[in-house]
């Protein structure tokens, strides 16, 4: 597997640079659904302040929607934990507009779940959500 296109600490110092990152696709309204960050500056303070815990980097990958046949652009993907939430961040370098693209902030719907599902097939992991203060799971 290669490894990242690009160097993380490059972009993590490009957030807290005004003007050095923009968003696409659904990604700042996903970081403001998925993690209560609704603006701009709320997702970039975030990351530039090491919000980011057990950074972990997936892949990289061409990125689909390269509008330039000059350059070949790739996008880097992670998985991140935060406040006991899993989140999924790629992002990616355009050489046309000298601007960071974060492309996606959101949760991780692919974080390994071996563990749960094999605690569901024995019985052990509730399927219903217990009620706050509920010890049993009843249903009222």
């Amino acid at each position: 597997m290669k490894g990242p296109e690009y160097d993380f600490e490059d972009f993590k110092i490009a957030c807290s640079e005004k003007g050095k990152v923009k968003f696409i696709e659904n990604s700042l309204q996903d970081a403001d659904d998925h993690f209560n960050l609704g603006s701009p500056e709320a997702v970039l303070d975030f990351i530039s302040n090491d919000g980011l815990e057990g950074l972990q980097f997936i892949n990289r990958t061409p990125w689909r929607k390269n509008w330039s046949s000059e350059a070949e652009i790739f996008v880097d993907a992670y998985h991140f934990r935060t406040g006991g939430m899993f989140g999924y961040l790629a992002f990616l370098f355009s050489p046309m507009t000298k601007c960071w693209v974060i492309k996606s902030f959101k949760l991780d719907n692919d974080r390994n779940t071996a563990m749960e599902n094999a605690l569901r097939a024995r019985g052990w992991f509730p399927t219903t959500p217990k009620k706050l203060g509920d010890s049993h799971g009843n249903k009222e």
